[in-house]
């Protein structure tokens, strides 16, 4: 049995062109016929600007805003190589583009929880170490401790068996499901990850689609977990 440690770096992307929070600064990229904005610094998000709105409607909103082209295949260079500094702690890596590094460790008896801690606390120093603020988590699989570090800037050990739980206050549209339940799911009233889980899964399957019901199995705490080859037997 195995837990994940998941260090997400929300601002990676511009991190790693050398730009800092304080600035404004987009990553834009062609999409839609159009420059698009792809990543924003906390300063252009303060300001308005979000992710898919145009150069031209990011240059209205703030006249003097940088811009920072996208490089797609340096970007998932570093990410992976970033990844590596989660050798420090276990041998089986792995990049989740955009912005996030996941490494799986050993389940620990109760009475060592202070260890996962320890460990997490190691990465988030190191990655401060390399410029960059991660929010640092572990869960008993990668994708609860994303959403969770999506949402908290702070270090958090999800004790085993409680990813439900640690979900269950964020709200429902951070989940993948199609635009067309969510809509049907908030005409129900219900705008919460734990409100979804309260949904029998009967009521789910047959009346909503099949990427719904996976993120149902998701918010009721049971989240597919992956297969993460040890560094250096594929890949790098």
């Amino acid at each position: 049995m195995f837990r994940y440690l998941v260090a997400h770096i929300p601002n990676f992307r511009l991190d790693r062109c050398g730009w800092f929070p304080h600035q404004h600064v987009v990553l834009l990229a062609e999409e839609k016929n159009a420059l698009r904005v792809q990543a924003a610094s906390f300063a252009a998000k303060k300001s308005g600007i979000r992710r898919g709105m145009s150069a031209a409607a990011a240059r209205a909103l703030v006249p003097h805003i940088e811009t920072e082209l996208l490089d797609p295949v340096a970007e998932a260079s570093d990410l992976e190589a970033l990844s590596q500094q989660l050798l420090r702690v276990s041998p089986s890596i792995m990049a989740m583009p955009p912005d996030t590094v996941i490494t799986e460790i050993a389940r620990l008896p109760e009475s060592r929880a202070g260890h996962e801690r320890s460990l997490a606390e190691r990465i988030r120093i190191r990655m401060n170490q390399l410029g960059h603020t991660a929010s640092v988590i572990i869960a008993d699989d990668p994708i609860t401790a994303l959403h969770v570090a999506r949402w908290k800037t702070s270090t958090t050990i999800i004790p085993p068996g409680k990813g439900a739980q640690a979900l269950a206050p964020l709200p429902l549209s951070i989940l993948s499901i199609p635009h067309r339940d969510l809509v049907h799911l908030d005409g129900l009233g219900i705008d919460t990850i734990g409100a979804f889980a309260q949904i029998e899964p009967a009521s789910i399957s047959g009346r909503f689609s099949a990427q719904t019901i996976a993120e149902h199995a998701l918010a009721c705490g049971r989240a597919p977990t992956p297969i993460i080859t040890p560094w250096g037997e594929s890949g790098p």
